[in-house]
């Protein structure tokens, strides 16, 4: 898809919106297809989507081994201001 398109889906309820999401954002990261991503949605599924992300590039060992490490390492001394629970800025 082009980044220039502007799109809107509809599915109704219990047909995979949230799964489909997920999965469309972790492959246009991967690939590096977009150069912004930008959800809109309650904030409370923003926060789920964000964290099934994270977890996704944190410890999936099949992205890690063909993408290499797209996120920056977490340390408990030191908040990465570049991946927060509403924000992330990936390596690639």
């Amino acid at each position: 898809m082009k980044s220039t398109e502007n799109v809107v889906i509809r599915f109704p309820r219990n047909h995979g919106k949230t799964t489909n999401i997920v999965f469309a954002t972790i492959h246009d990261i991967c690939y590096a297809s977009e150069k912004g991503i930008l959800f809109v949605m309650q904030k409370n599924l923003g926060e789920k989507v964000m964290n099934k992300i994270r977890v996704e590039f944190e410890s999936n060992e099949r992205i890690i081994g063909i993408f290499g490490r797209l996120v920056p390492e977490r340390t408990k001394s030191e908040q990465n201001k570049s991946w927060r629970v509403d924000y992330m800025m990936f390596m690639n």
